[in-house]
């Protein structure tokens, strides 16, 4: 069943479970082993890989190495054993070296791979449990909770503050909310706010997720099997190539013509014979290939003591000769989580009192700790000896606001952050013109890619609870600010490069106002900005052109 052909998303749960013959007590275990046989494991086909066999022989196929296998051939043949031997072994030593750097680097990745087991937790006749992820099948029900590693793609059937972070699909750096209500057929993948994708993980709160996809079909599969493809030769390896075919080119037309002309002259043939294979074998440079095999095996051994596994030895050659290096920015320039970036007052001053609420707030709630609020309680450490808390109003979808009700000095104070737009509809206290400064400061802030929350506060009296209708008559008190900051050491590799002759540009999946924020923040100058729509209107020969402006 594919994701994408049916554009579940846009459909109501209902439906969805419907067209996939399941309930939501899921599947029974004949019905389950039935899809499994039909649809296959929830696995990826992994590229296969060559026997040890096979990727000796391929280290033969180099015109050089063919050239001084011929004439190792020939020599052998009219009794010249001794040169015969020296070849070939330049020959052996050279490919074991290869062949050894790529199969051990190989094997090191199936390794790691097999050490990563991921279970699944889904209904079965309305029991939970746990089974392998390869296991689970279209119609499953899967349960998620924070810590949860996504095993298919699904639509949510029910959520509580499930927040999912996903940027190994789209590159946002934010967990992503996740809700049951459907969205429009033509929504984007990162503007699904339904659906959840293999490979992805839960960052906080639960939920249950019928499974649409599974294997090969899903978001993260497609990916995979495009990136399965035999990968093209390098310019290495093209150099190499073509240095050897016109060495071989050469080669044969001196050999021949030499060995006739000595035929012409009437000199012996098997004296003639051996004379062109020794000015064959004079005009191939016999050690070049176990010269180029120890130069990129020292080169491998180099990398690996700074913990990078060189699964193709003529790669290396590749990343010395970089003069553009297309980088992702989520966790890669950035540190890939969220960060306050600054708690300033309506007036956009920065504000320890706004900290100091903020962290209150986060610290006291009661429901998951998202990564919003562990960024806020990361940031500082508050003496809460002298505060109580007396009450708490949850977090919820509809509001987009989390109150805490708390004690400090005899006085009762209600704070609540949230979503700026609900907070500013739940107060009623400002000064003259705060409010246009208020939508200025957003709007900067939002322009530079920054997450914008507010919070606001007020006394209240005492009671026995406390609900969402006494979220009113509030007063402003600030801004919470999140990012999610470059890494410690970027700006000076960004810098290192340029000193190199080496351009940078980002492929990022957040929008356009995160990556000139980040651009800026690591020292790169911007000088133009594409987005997805923009490439779709090019041909690859004008995105060629482009990159290089951009």
């Amino acid at each position: 069943m594919a994701f994408d052909d049916a554009k579940y998303w846009s459909l109501p749960v209902e439906d969805v479970i419907r067209s996939l013959g399941s309930q939501k007590e899921g599947l029974n275990a004949s019905e389950a082993e039935a899809r499994l046989k039909k649809f296959g494991e929830n696995t990826l086909s992994a590229k296969r890989r060559d026997t040890p066999l096979v990727a000796l022989l391929g280290q033969l196929k180099d015109p050089i190495i063919l050239i001084l296998l011929t004439a190792t051939l020939i020599s052998g043949l009219t009794g010249e054993l001794i040169d015969a031997l020296i070849i070939l072994f330049i020959v052996v030593i050279s490919s074991l070296l290869s062949f050894w750097q790529e199969y051990s680097a190989g094997n090191a990745v199936a390794k790691l791979a097999s050490q990563v087991q991921v279970k699944a937790i889904v209904f079965r006749e309305g029991v939970p449990k746990e089974i392998p992820s390869e296991a689970v099948v279209p119609g499953d029900i899967l349960v998620l909770s924070a810590g949860s590693l996504i095993a298919a793609d699904g639509l949510v059937l029910d959520s509580f503050d499930l927040f999912v972070n996903q940027s190994l699909m789209t590159g946002e750096s934010v967990p992503v909310e996740k809700t049951k209500e459907p969205v429009n057929a033509e929504a984007s993948l990162s503007e699904r706010t339904n659906c959840v994708y293999k490979g992805t993980s839960v960052q906080s709160g639960t939920g249950r997720v019928l499974v649409v996809s599974t294997g090969e079909n899903t978001e993260f599969g497609r990916i995979a099997k495009f990136l399965a493809k035999k990968a093209p030769a390098t310019d290495f390896e093209i150099g190499i190539h073509r240095f050897g075919l016109l060495l071989t080119q050469v080669m044969f037309v001196l050999t021949l013509a030499v060995f006739a002309i000595n035929v012409a002259f009437k000199k012996p043939v098997i004296d003639s014979l051996l004379f062109s294979v020794a000015l064959a074998v004079g005009i191939t440079p016999q050690l070049l290939p176990a010269i180029i095999g120890i130069t990129l095996s020292k080169g491998a051994r180099i990398m690996a003591e700074e913990g990078v596994i060189v699964k193709k030895l003529s790669a290396i050659e590749n990343l010395g000769g970089i003069d553009l290096l297309c980088t992702d920015k989520t966790g890669t320039l950035t540190r890939g989580v969220v960060q306050l970036d600054g708690t300033p007052d309506p007036k956009g001053e920065p504000s320890e009192e706004v900290m100091r609420l903020a962290y209150i707030n986060a610290r006291l709630q009661s429901g998951m700790v998202n990564a919003l609020d562990q960024a806020i309680i990361d940031l500082k450490d508050e003496d809460m000896a002298s505060i109580s808390k007396i009450g708490e109003i949850p977090y919820d979808f509809k509001r987009k606001m989390l109150s805490v009700i708390v004690e400090e000095d005899k006085r009762l104070a209600m704070i609540t952050k949230g979503a700026l737009d609900k907070i500013l509809s739940i107060c009623s206290h400002f000064e003259e013109g705060e409010q246009d400064k208020i939508n200025e400061l957003y709007h900067r802030w939002s322009s530079e890619g920054i997450r914008v929350l507010g919070l606001a506060e007020k006394s209240v009296a005492p009671q026995t609870s406390y609900s969402y209708e006494d979220e009113r008559d509030m007063s402003f008190r600030g801004f919470l600010l999140f990012f999610d900051p470059p890494k410690e050491d970027v700006a000076e590799t960004v810098q290192a490069l340029r000193d190199n002759g080496i351009g940078l540009r980002i492929i990022t999946g957040d929008n356009r106002y995160v990556a000139l924020h980040t651009a800026k923040a690591v020292g790169l100058d911007t000088a133009g900005l594409m987005t997805g729509a923009d490439m779709l209107e090019l041909s690859p020969e004008g995105l060629w052109n482009q990159v290089e402006r951009t």
